[in-house]
């Protein structure tokens, strides 16, 4: 049982090193997916972190670590304009 517990010691620090190591949208495509899924668990991680010191919603910021990630890894930005769509619901 002592030798999951260190390697899970290892793997942690190993985690936290992703989200230092991103300066451009070109690191992120560098990263395997099992690297991309420790960076989301990373970012969690430091949002969470953040929002029980100052306070804040967690589920929007929570959502969207996966769609960010994503859509870094598959767009060329900021090469790649991606354009904000407004949906109008129209009430009867």
């Amino acid at each position: 049982m002592q030798c999951d517990k260190d390697n899970r010691y290892k793997r942690k620090k190993q985690i936290d090193m992703y989200l230092e190591n991103i300066y451009s949208p070109a690191d992120v495509k560098k990263l395997s997916f099992q690297e991309l899924n420790d960076l989301s668990h990373e970012i969690r991680a430091s949002l969470l972190q953040k929002l029980s010191e100052h306070g804040g919603h967690f589920g929007p910021n929570f959502g969207m670590v996966e769609a960010t990630i994503a859509l870094h890894y598959v767009f060329n930005s900021p090469k790649d304009k991606m354009y904000h769509i407004r949906v109008t619901y129209i009430r009867c």
